[in-house]
């Protein structure tokens, strides 16, 4: 069984007994109690205090110490009760016996052990890594897991070339507002790092970066996920050694910190210093355990203090035999300070190299993953029967709340062989009438599939004037089907109220030309966001008629509408071009 400690929405029964008493503080640091750990179930920790009484607290209202504390244990608990073997902190880790010399003292490290810090990959060898990273937000946690795989490319005497491809997923509550890091290092948690595709790099046998095609940004200055695994070694066989540089770090404030930046992106460079310092600090079995210090400001300050600064302290487990580098286990600080306030981001960094025997596991979890995902597909495109349409019918016209929800969303799952206007309308009605937001979204969603021509006046009236964003915009995409033109100036103004934007503009860009002249109009709105849309837009529909508001735009002060403007811009002039040499 595989633990998400951070999702944790049913009963987690593991623990045999309490744990033993410790501190515990919420994350916002105004409260402490000393309790023992009795279990965690439905998103909630509970306590057991001195006194004898029981607390429980929500997860994620705990530190990031105590998070991590809980996660401990819970894996403990469950290789007890499952059986399971624990997993060591490294491949290859040996556990001593005890009393044996190696179980009561580490090696020293020695001349010897440091000539065995040098990498050796291995071609066509595929090294596989389980990567996590938590970090804290205000009171949200955030958490991204996945597994990294490396693959040799290629081996010379002075360069290695490796091929990395992720399934890195990011789950996170509401996240608060604030400064963004753009490449090389980025703040805001989203980035391209999930679900990577392939980046190719070329290092040096010392683990020096000589080339990067593609890439993979991690937040909060963790660098490229392509180059998690790869750290610089020494020249010689030292027991310290430093590395320094600038990071090249671009901040850019923003309403939402989020989002997905891109290397031709316009922005305003910040000038940082880093330094990375790297101790041996014993050897046990395989495994040599290197401490790592970490240290970043940037040049820029507000008030005599760095506008952004970063502090980490972790170890490292290098595998003498494997010849690379088998964990990290990484605490990272990350401060950023703007005019208005101080943002400080707390992170946790780890990874481990898997074993054949854990690849094999993942592999074959993975497969049944996909057959689940089959059966599930298969079910979706299967039709529905005649009987099961008169039952949605009879559940949609009952006005029970929950027989409605239940055959909407059966509807919405499943396309009609043929048009059903008996259907069409009891949707329209629930869209139309029925006081219960969550109902109307329901039968939205399922008049994605099952509108007729006929719906489209309803379909209009939700679109516009529904009060619930949901209903609006799936609205708007059943909408995309029949392209009515009287839509076309009402749902372009939707493209100016953050909740609809994403679903008019689909609809637009399906209206194409036509919808020129609406979205036009629109193009000097004060919203930074709606203008830099409006230009990306023009880039799919624009004529030479948009060529003199996207010169205009190109001036504009924000980065983002002149990027996109640029690119529209030369859009519209190739399709023109094509145009006339037909």
């Amino acid at each position: 069984m595989k633990l998400a400690l951070l999702l944790v929405v049913v009963v987690v029964s593991l623990l045999a007994s309490p744990a033993a008493a410790r501190q515990w503080t919420s994350r916002a640091g105004g409260f402490s109690v000393e309790a023992e750990l009795v279990d965690v179930k439905d998103g909630n920790v509970i306590l057991k205090k001195t006194d004898g009484s029981q607390l429980t607290v929500p997860l994620n209202k705990l530190s990031l110490g105590d998070v991590r504390y809980i996660d401990d244990v819970l894996k403990s608990a469950e290789a007890g009760i499952t059986g399971a073997k624990t997993e060591p902190s490294a491949p290859g880790a040996q556990k001593p016996q005890d009393g044996s010399p190696e179980a009561a003292k580490p090696a020293p490290v020695t001349a010897e052990i440091l000539k065995k810090l040098h990498y050796d990959w291995k071609k066509e060898q595929t090294y596989v890594y389980r990567v996590r990273i938590i970090g804290e937000r205000g009171n949200d946690t955030e958490n991204r897991t996945g597994d990294v795989t490396y693959k040799v490319k290629s081996t010379q005497l002075d360069e290695i070339q490796l091929a990395m491809t992720s399934n890195m997923k990011y789950q996170a509550m509401a996240i608060p507002r604030g400064l963004v890091l753009l490449p090389g290092r980025h703040v805001g948690f989203l980035s391209n790092a999930d679900g990577a595709k392939e980046v190719t790099i070329r290092i040096d046998p010392r683990g020096r970066l000589l080339e990067s095609r593609g890439d993979a940004p991690l937040p909060y200055l963790l660098g490229d996920l392509s180059e998690l695994v790869v750290e610089p070694l020494p020249e010689a066989e030292q027991p310290t050694w430093t590395i320094a540089g600038d990071p090249g770090i671009a901040v850019v404030g923003l309403e939402y910190p989020f989002w997905r930046f891109s290397q031709s992106r316009f922005r305003e460079g910040v000038p940082a210093a880093e330094k990375s310092v790297y101790t041996v600090l014993e050897a046990s079995g395989n495994l040599i355990t290197i401490g790592k210090h970490y240290e970043m400001t940037s040049a820029a300050a507000l008030a005599d203090k760095p506008r952004i600064e970063a502090t980490g302290d972790g170890k490292l487990k290098f595998d003498t035999e494997r010849r690379v580098f088998a964990s990290l286990d990484y605490d990272i600080r990350v401060t950023v300070r703007d005019a208005n306030k101080t943002e400080v981001t707390p992170l946790h960094l780890s990874y481990r190299l898997l074993s054949d025997q854990d690849i094999a596991e993942a592999a074959e979890e993975a497969k049944r993953a996909k057959e689940e995902a089959d059966k599930v597909k298969q079910e979706k495109a299967r039709p529905l029967t005649e009987a099961e349409i008169e039952t949605a019918l009879a559940d949609l016209s009952s006005g029970d709340a929950e027989r409605v929800v239940k055959s909407a969303k059966l509807l919405a799952e499943k396309k009609p062989q043929n048009p059903n206007p008996k259907i069409a309308k009891a949707l329209e009605a629930i869209m139309r009438e029925n006081d219960n937001v969550g109902l109307r979204g329901e039968a939205s969603a399922a008049l994605k599939n099952w509108s007729t021509a006929e719906s489209v006046p309803a379909l209009i009236q939700a679109a516009i004037n529904d009060r619930w964003p949901p209903v609006q915009a799936n609205a708007m995409e059943a909408l995309c089907q029949y392209k009515p033109k009287e839509a076309i100036k009402p749902i372009a103004q939707q493209v100016l109220n953050g909740h609809t934007r994403g679903a008019a503009i689909k609809f637009l860009k399906a209206m194409g030309p036509d919808a020129e002249d609406a979205v036009l109009a629109l193009i000097e709105t004060k919203d930074d966001w709606a203008r830099s849309e409006i230009c990306g837009l023009l880039q799919v529909i624009g004529t030479k008629k948009s060529v003199p508001a996207l010169k205009k735009a190109l001036t504009d002060e924000n980065w983002m509408v002149n990027g996109n403007a640029r690119k529209a811009l030369a859009a519209v002039t190739a399709r023109e071009d094509l145009n006339s040499a037909k």
